[in-house]
């Protein structure tokens, strides 16, 4: 892009004298193609062809990287391609079907109202055209000095899309590749026990090798284990193939994976899965809003207001109207709608909405089915399970769910509402189940409910939820398949001294579960948290609870934390915790890296009485701080507990990250560690390494001859020798960047297109080329067969007639790749003509010893 830029941002600076209109570069199709004349004589003190402004300000033939402003809404970037459609040195943007369709452009079935002396050539293309060409009176102009193509279209020949609808044809699948993701820890302790010794080693890696193929992936998980006296052992986590049903907006996984979890407790499977993908839609539509509706009496202005912020303004004609896609901030509040009629009057109604967890968008359907085999290491029985699950939101106010597992000794149906109320969200379900045993048969009932609400008035967002057992018989279904599996019944009577069931999976079902978690804004930049748990069980084993509660604020130069932990494990059994954290930012400078540049001071107390202190500065070096170092220090008020001192380093590179720690107390305690992760990528290109690229998109840059050059990403990719890097962590189905620091490429390189927009599909490995023009930069100081400069804004074209550069002041033309000793450049002029620069052995000796110096050379165009 770095090339195109200055290509067409030089026509900005190349004439501080003259002025042709309007400065901003403009590509309109409906401008006239009328051809203007330029007196060339009011123009003093320059020599400046003219010729090419005729019919506008002149945008080079060829594909760019542009901002898409769509009725005034920014539709992300694409590369576009501009074409010179009426050979009058003025290219126009350019569009396919698939362009149109991706923004949500309703052709008018017609070649709209383009000049019937453009048509024939147009339709001949047969690959792209101008925007006016499907849809009447649309069109386009390219603002070169923000790289944006603004593009107005009749507002009812836009579909109703979501802002941040992304058309399925945009979803890439990527290309055919072979990775193998490794994350490897290596551990080492040496303790003292008594007057000897325990030395402990072990090393574990993580594998997963993925292969794509044709919309398809692969995926195969695996742990491996080495540890003391050679001891090796190898065991396969997950191995399962995927791909999208995009009519459906679904998933198909085939293989071992895990249920939803939504409905039904989630277990692991081995069969297929059919599900929504619910990535697959707008973040609009995953998140709960209220379509706003009204009725209008007149033209109105309608605005949406959130938080005393318009959020959304539209225009409506009289009568009924819906809006749905209005980008509400958050999942909970209340919305102003103002409708403002043409005689001035104003109605205000207030939409207040709270979105419990099982809220969906109204018309808004999600679905899981799955068959298979239960997959469970603590289990010698392996069932074959059927598991339906279906969600659907009805309107503002209600959603309604449902679903089913069936399995030979095993049945359960679900039912459930969330609903939006102004009081708060709160979704209600009942599961009922029956279980075959060993001897028996027993069935019961799950009730849950869950409520949250955001108090807009104190700014206090308040979930409680609350899970219960009906009665002791209700199983889910993995509990019913490992009670079954031991032989047991639910009438066994096996229990210890203090009433606990033994030897049974029945000992530890909970009855009932409890939740709460609430945050509260506070003065200035505060607020505090409190969080609780609490289980009881059908058994007499003790019930279990956590709760705590925090204090955190922000001040000018540090910030600290209070919070208060009690945690019940037993039979009056509490362990109470007190920690104090206070967080002092060290100097950083813009161009200075200190040694440590954070330094985090706590103290925490027990129930025992014991005082831990700990102390930890952290620092970074590197331009994307790619080395971070830890050092602490933690001592203890009782005489037997351990005081230590610990490292820890981070090392981010292209080829991976690599880290170590270690430590030792005065108990003559040791322990040290290595760890490593990072990928490596087989595909056309080659094999390349890289970051851990994990269970997420990755993309697979080819950027030939910036070798070197940084990923604009943080991950620490950089180009290798052979011109490729590996950018992890794409974000499915959205727009993701792809970007290179031009500033960090050689001398001898120019990146055309530095950032590329990609949309990927879920775990695909997408192709990124990033074009590059690679050769000796030279400024060629040409002058014509009379021996005067050529004329400011002449074109140079290369042997093949594409077009390389253009003339600027005293005849300098800025050129990368000529080496002057092949290739003749070719000039087309309205005021010289056509002449030729031809190669010459004393210009490519002054270009080769120029090193990486831009050289400057006279040539002579005759």
């Amino acid at each position: 892009m770095r090339q195109h830029q200055w290509r067409l941002m030089l026509c900005s600076f190349l004439f501080p004298a003259v002025s042709f209109g309007n400065t901003t570069l403009l590509a309109d199709e409906n401008s006239s193609d009328d051809k203007i004349e330029y007196n060339a004589g009011f123009i003093q003190g320059l020599n400046v062809d003219v010729s090419d402004y005729s019919y506008g300000n002149p945008v080079p033939e060829g594909t760019y990287t542009v901002d898409i402003i769509l009725n005034d809404n920014n539709r992300g970037k694409r590369s576009i391609f501009f074409k010179n459609i009426t050979n009058n040195k003025r290219a126009d943007a350019c569009f396919t079907p698939e362009q149109i369709a991706s923004l949500g452009i309703i052709p008018d079935n017609k070649q709209g109202d383009v000049p019937d002396n453009r048509k024939e050539e147009m339709a001949d293309d047969g690959t792209c055209h101008p925007i006016s060409f499907y849809v009447s009176y649309a069109k386009s102009y390219y603002n070169t000095a923000d790289l944006a193509l603004n593009i107005t279209v009749p507002q009812a020949s836009l579909s109703q899309q979501y802002s941040d609808y992304i058309d399925p044809s945009r979803w890439d699948e990527g290309v055919t590749a072979l990775f193998l993701d490794y994350n490897l820890n290596s551990y080492l302790s040496d303790n003292k026990i008594g007057n000897g010794k325990s030395t402990y080693y072990n090393t574990n890696v993580n594998w997963m090798a993925g292969f794509n193929y044709e919309g398809w992936r692969f995926r195969n998980r695996s742990n491996s284990v080495w540890s003391k006296n050679n001891s090796f052992s190898n065991k396969n986590i997950q191995l399962y193939a995927e791909t999208d049903i995009t009519p459906w907006k679904s998933r198909l996984t085939l293989g071992e994976s895990f249920t939803s979890g939504r409905i039904f407790d989630s277990y692991g499977i081995r069969g297929a899965i059919l599900g929504s993908n619910t990535r697959m839609q707008p973040d609009s539509l995953n998140n709960f809003t209220p379509i706003i509706s009204g009725i209008a009496d007149s033209n109105a202005r309608v605005l949406i207001r959130q938080n005393n912020y318009t959020i959304y303004e539209t225009t409506v004609t009289p009568g009924p109207f819906e809006i749905k896609n209005y980008g509400a901030m958050g999942t909970n509040g209340t919305l102003q709608m103002v409708i403002i009629e043409a005689d001035g009057r104003e109605k205000v109604q207030d939409i207040v909405f709270s979105a419990p967890p099982m809220m969906l968008h109204p018309g808004t359907i999600q679905y899981s089915i799955s068959a298979g085999e239960l997959r469970d290491d603590s289990s010698g029985d392996s069932p074959v399970v059927v598991e339906g699950e279906f969600l659907q939101g009805i309107n503002n106010f209600l959603t309604w769910y449902t679903g089913f597992q069936l399995s030979e000794n095993y049945k359960a149906v679900a039912i459930g509402n969330a609903l939006n109320t102004p009081l708060g969200g709160i979704s209600v379900d009942m599961t009922h189940a029956r279980s075959d045993l060993k001897d028996t048969s027993q069935s019961g009932e799950s009730f849950r409910i869950s409520y949250s609400r955001l108090f807009e008035q104190t700014d206090t967002n308040l979930i409680v939820s609350s899970y219960r057992y009906s009665n002791d018989g209700y199983l889910n279904f993995r509990d019913a398949t490992m009670i079954r599996d031991r032989g047991e019944n639910y009438d066994d009577k096996k229990r210890d001294d203090e009433g606990n069931l033994i030897n049974t999976y029945l000992g530890v079902r909970a009855k009932n579960q409890y939740s709460i978690n609430m945050n509260q804004r506070l003065w200035g930049n505060s607020s505090v948290s409190v969080m609780g748990n609490y289980y009881d069980y059908w058994t007499a084993r003790s019930p279990l609870s956590q709760w705590s509660v925090s204090y955190q604020q922000s001040m000018q130069y540090f910030s600290y934390s209070l919070a208060y932990q009690r945690t019940k494990t037993g039979i009056d059994n509490y362990d109470n915790i007190y920690m104090v954290n206070i967080n002092i930012p060290l100097y950083r400078g813009i161009n200075y890296q200190p040694l440590f540049s954070s330094l985090s001071l706590m103290a925490t107390r027990n129930a025992d009485g014991n005082t831990t202190f700990q102390t930890t500065a952290s620092g970074s070096q590197g331009e994307q701080s790619e080395l971070s170092y830890n050092l602490g220090a933690t001592a203890n008020s009782h005489s037997e507990a351990r005081d230590s001192l610990n490292a820890s380093a981070n090392y981010r590179t292209s080829l991976g990250n690599y880290g170590v720690t270690a430590s030792m107390d005065n108990k003559s305690n040791r322990q040290a560690s290595v760890s490593a992760n990072g990928s490596i990528v087989a595909h056309a290109g080659g094999v390349t390494l890289g970051p851990a690229v994990g269970d997420s998109a990755f993309a697979i840059i080819e950027a030939k001859g910036a070798e070197g050059t940084t990923v604009l990403n943080g991950t620490g990719s950089k180009v290798d020798g052979r011109g490729y890097a590996i950018v992890p962590y794409l974000t499915s189905y959205r727009e993701n960047q792809i970007g290179l620091d031009a500033s960090k490429a050689g001398p001898d390189v120019d990146l055309i297109d530095d950032q590329v927009v990609v949309v990927p599909r879920d775990g695909s490995a997408v192709a990124v080329k990033i074009e590059t023009s690679v050769g000796k930069p030279v400024v060629l100081i040409v002058k014509g067969r009379d021996g005067n400069f050529l004329p400011i804004g002449t074109n140079i074209y290369n042997s093949s007639g594409e077009y390389q550069t253009i003339v600027g002041q005293a005849g300098m033309a800025f050129l990368r790749g000529w080496d002057g000793s092949s290739g003749a450049l070719s000039v087309k002029s309205g005021t010289v003509g056509e002449c030729v620069i031809n190669p010459e052995p004393g210009i490519a000796q002054k270009i080769s010893a120029a090193g990486d110096t831009v050289v400057q050379v006279e040539v002579k165009c005759i």
